[in-house]
Order: structure tokens, then sequence, then C-alpha cells
């Protein structure tokens, strides 16, 4: 049984060639079985910031905060058509639902990040539905490959919230992704109209807002930046402590080796894989 949960959480974040990296919260909820294989991780994270970098614990009434959407999970790869497979097996399309105390706080601004054609903060009283669909799915197109990259994680898109009253760590806790309301279904697909396996992760709004972030990395001895913060990994361990939640740009690098580097979400209950 362990074997088999090291296995499901690897799938989260696994970085092939220089190093390999996965962090996943511990524990979580299944929102959709899916029927393709592959499994696809949602949180949400509260930040004081349009950024995504200052998380937030607590509210005064008429203050704004930023709500952001994120995903993990999305097979990675590269293309050059979207008839690849590849291309077929990420996410092409989706339709969420957040759930939020409409007499606290009230939505009243979207933005997409990397996907999101519809949002609409007011639904139904207290439900947030978004939606997207692109032939091709998650990725951007790199100048040096000159081929299509997929993004194996990162934010869908974020929303501005206003608090109608002083909210506390436990009122933005109970923002969550609904499976369901009335005839509309949670659910993402890949391009052959295939469900992924939907987990939702711990809301990023608790009162620890600070962890540990380990990155298992090849070679033994590579350096790894984690925002402004570089070490030299020992026996292939680097750890850094004490780490704000929020999205975080890292860099791998070596002699020898090309620089890898990426984004990862830290979140509660990380765990070194």
């Amino acid at each position: 049984m362990k074997q088999i949960m090291k296995k499901l959480i690897s799938i989260v974040l696994t970085i092939i060639m220089l190093m390999s990296l996965v962090c996943m919260p511990a524990f979580s909820e299944t929102l959709l079985e899916g029927s393709n294989g592959n499994i696809i991780y949602l949180s949400l994270m509260c930040t004081s910031d349009s950024d995504g970098k200052t998380p937030v614990t607590q509210v005064s009434k008429d203050g704004n905060f930023y709500l952001w959407v994120n995903f993990a999970g999305n097979p990675s790869g590269s293309f050059e058509t979207i008839d690849e497979e590849t291309s077929i097996r990420g996410i092409w399309a989706y339709d969420l639902l957040i759930g939020y105390n409409n007499e606290k706080m009230s939505l009243i601004e979207n933005v997409s990040q990397l996907a999101c054609d519809v949002c609409n903060p007011t639904y139904a009283d207290g439900i947030v539905y978004a939606g997207y669909a692109s032939q091709g799915g998650i990725y951007k197109f790199d100048d040096a490959t000159e081929k299509n990259v997929i993004y194996p994680s990162g934010s869908l898109f974020r929303l501005t919230v206003t608090a109608s009253a002083d909210l506390t760590a436990e009122d933005l806790k109970s923002i969550t992704i609904l499976k369901e309301y009335e005839n509309i279904r949670t659910n993402i697909m890949d391009g052959e109209e295939k469900l992924f396996t939907i987990v939702q992760t711990p809301t990023i709004t608790d009162e620890k807002v600070t962890t540990d972030v380990v990155f298992n990395v090849t070679p033994a001895d590579a350096q790894v930046t984690l925002g402004d913060v570089t070490i030299t990994a020992v026996d292939g361990v680097a750890t850094f402590e004490d780490v704000a939640f929020g999205e975080k740009e890292y860099t791998v690098s070596a002699d020898g080796y090309p620089s890898k580097t990426g984004t990862v979400v830290v979140e509660e209950g990380m765990a070194e894989v």
C-alpha cells in the first residue's frame, strides 16, 4: 500500500532529465473518478497580492484578497501538432464549480492565468462557474526547441474577492471546489474527451503559512534555487526550511548538465517522494 501511495503522489510533478521533484499535501479529496488513468490535482490559494506571493489567513471587512485556482499533474511533454498523442493526453477542457459563503464575501472579478474561457462569479448564490476548452490544451510555444510545451502545473485563473465581514482562516478554508451543482458536474477532459480523475488538495488558508520543501535531484551535488535561496544538494537531497506558501520558481543546475527551471506550489503538508 505504501508503494502504491508513493507512486500516486509522484504523478503530481515529475521532472525528468536533470532532476525529479514531487511535493503534495498530505490530505486530499477525490472529486471525480476518471477514465483515462491520469490524475489532476486542484487546489485553492488565498493571497493578499495579485502576484500570488503572499498567502493571507484573515481579511478585514471591506478588504480585498485574491483566490487562485491551481492545478498539477497535467501530463507533460512537447509536440508539434495538436493531433499528436502528447497533446491529446493533456487537459483540453474543464468545467469547475467553486462554493463560497456569499453572506460573508463577494467575488467581483476574474482574470485568466493559463486557461479560463468563461468565468461567472455569480453563477448561483455562493457558486462560481468556470469553463475552458481549447484544441491542444494548456501549452506554450518554446522558441528554443520550436515546439509546443505543455504546462504540467500552474494557475488556471484567479478571482478578486471582497470581504463583506471580517474573515477568519476557517472562513477562507470554507471556499471549496464542488463536485456538482444542478446539471453541471466538475470535470476535466483530455483531447479524446476522456475524463481525468480529479483530486482536490487542501485550501492554503491555514494559520500555518510555511513548510519545508524537499527536492530529490540528480546529480547528487546539484545546486537548487528556490525563490532567492540556493542550496547545494547533499546525496541528492536539498531541503528548504520554512518556505512561505504560494507558487515558487525553482532552478536546478550542475556542471555538465543543462539547467532546469519550473514552478511548484508550496502547500501545507508538503511530502518528500
